[in-house]
């Protein structure tokens, strides 16, 4: 008896848990498509002509997706597999060191690199999010 109350407070754990990173995941998905997005109108405003005050609002409009994408941190690591945490980090160092190029005016050239290295983050982060929501928790358990 005492087993079978452990069993099941054991599965409505792993349930409550799949809702809860489904729920981190899909907020941090969408985060990091705006993400995206936004830091294509940063490069591409970067490389045009004009005033500078479209360059400034794409920097504000990236700085603040990159914001919100930063709260995701505290929800993302109390329900996200390791290897997920790992590749947030990782899209997260790549968009401080796209602010740092933008910053200290750096040629477009070196952004339009660091486009490459953002949306390969990015993707490894989607990538990440896909195994681990196609992993059953018993599977999960002896990921690495």
């Amino acid at each position: 008896m005492q087993e079978q109350a452990r069993q099941q407070a054991q599965d409505q754990f792993e349930h409550w848990l799949r809702q809860e990173r489904r729920a981190v995941y899909t907020d941090v998905l969408q985060d990091a498509d705006d993400l995206r997005s936004k830091f294509d109108a940063l490069v591409d405003c970067r490389s045009e002509i004009g005033d500078g005050s479209t360059a400034v609002e794409a920097l504000l409009e990236f700085d603040t997706a990159f914001q919100l994408l930063g709260r995701r941190v505290v929800s993302l690591t109390t329900v996200a597999h390791p290897e997920v945490a790992k590749m947030y980090q990782r899209v997260m160092a790549e968009c401080q060191t796209v602010l740092s190029i933008v910053r200290g005016n750096f040629p477009p050239d070196s952004l339009l690199v660091h486009k490459t290295y953002l949306y390969l983050a990015i993707g490894e982060l989607v990538a990440a999010v896909s195994v681990d929501t196609q992993v059953g928790p018993a599977e999960r358990r002896g990921m690495r």
